[in-house]
C-alpha cells in the first residue's frame, strides 16, 4: 500500500514543480478511469539444476485502472515538452489460475489476483503531426495467490495469500501521431532494474531480461470551451522472469492488458 500511497504524491510534486518552473507553461492536462481485461502467462521449462517439471500457468481477469497526465512545453522551444504520468489499477475480484503440465494435465488451481502502480516521466519532441520521446518509469506489481487446490485436494499454505511483488524501472522511446480528433501512441521499453519477492521464499530475483511495448487510440467524442471528452483504448504487454536461483524459480512470465475507458481533457 505504500506504492499507492507515494506515487500521487510523486505525481502531484511534478504537477506543482512543472508549473512554477521558469519558461514553462501548461498546454493539457487529464484525468481518465478504464475497466482492464487482464491475461497472466508463467512458462517453466525443464532447466537444468533445478527439479521442478516443466509447466505452464494461465489467469484471466478485471481490474479498475484510475490515470492522470499532466504535459507542459517549454516556453522558449514550444516544440519540445515534458509529461508525467501517474496510473493505478486495482483488481475487480479473483481470478482462477490452472497449472498444467506440459501435455495438458492439470495439477494445481488457485485464486490470483493482481494490483499495479506506475509513475512516469517523458520528454517529448514535435516534428509536424508527429511526437517522439524517450520516458523512464517505475512499476510495481503485486500479485496476490490462495485457495490453493493441487490434484483435486484443497492445500492450506503457511502464510496465505502467497504475495510476489515485482518492482522495476523502464527506460524507453514513444511516437504519437495526431490526426484531427485522433490520436494514436505507440511505445516500447526495456527493464533498467528489476527485483521481485515473494512471501514464501527467503530470497529476491533480480534477473533484467525483458521488455516491453504498448499502443493506444485516442479519440476526442466531444469538445467544449472548458473540457474534452475523450475515449481511449489502450493495450500493454510486457515479458520478464527466467531468474533461477538456488531458493526457487521466477518462471518467464507474460502479462497483457486490454483497458477501454474516457478521461477528461484540458
Amino acid at each position: 500500500m505504500f506504492r499507492y500511497r507515494i506515487l500521487p504524491l510523486l505525481f502531484l510534486f511534478n504537477v506543482i514543480w512543472l508549473a512554477g518552473a521558469p519558461g514553462l507553461w501548461a498546454v493539457e492536462a487529464s484525468i481518465g478511469v478504464a475497466p482492464v481485461y487482464w491475461q497472466y502467462e508463467e512458462l517453466s521449462p525443464q532447466r537444468a539444476g533445478y527439479t521442478s517439471t516443466p509447466f505452464t500457468s494461465t489467469a484471466k481477469g478485471w481490474g479498475l485502472q484510475l490515470n492522470a497526465s499532466l504535459e507542459q512545453a517549454w516556453d522558449y522551444h514550444p516544440d519540445w515538452s515534458v509529461r508525467v504520468d501517474a496510473s493505478g489499477m486495482l483488481p475487480l475480484g479473483k481470478a482462477e489460475e490452472i497449472w498444467q503440465l506440459t501435455g495438458g494435465a492439470s495439477v494445481q488451481n488457485n485464486k490470483l489476483d493482481i494490483r499495479q502502480a506506475e509513475g512516469r516521466a517523458v520528454v517529448l519532441r514535435r516534428l509536424g503531426l508527429f511526437q517522439v520521446g524517450l520516458w523512464g518509469s517505475y512499476q510495481w506489481q503485486q500479485q496476490r495467490r490462495q485457495q490453493f487446490v493441487v490434484n483435486g485436494a484443497a492445500v492450506v499454505v503457511a502464510g496465505e495469500p502467497v504475495r510476489e511483488s515485482i518492482s522495476s524501472a523502464w527506460v524507453g522511446g514513444e511516437l504519437d501521431a495526431g490526426f484531427g480528433s485522433l490520436k494514436l501512441q505507440f511505445e516500447g521499453g526495456l527493464p533498467a532494474w528489476v527485483e521481485v519477492t515473494n512471501s514464501t521464499l527467503s530470497g529476491k530475483f533480480n534477473r533484467r531480461s525483458g521488455y516491453r511495448w504498448g499502443a493506444s487510440v485516442n479519440w476526442q467524442a466531444i469538445e467544449t470551451a472548458a473540457v474534452d471528452f475523450i475515449v481511449r483504448v489502450n493495450y500493454q504487454y510486457r515479458k520478464l522472469g527466467g531468474d533461477l536461483k538456488s531458493f526457487g524459480l521466477w518462471p518467464d512470465n507474460r502479462y497483457e492488458t486490454l483497458a477501454a475507458g474516457v478521461a477528461l481533457h484540458w
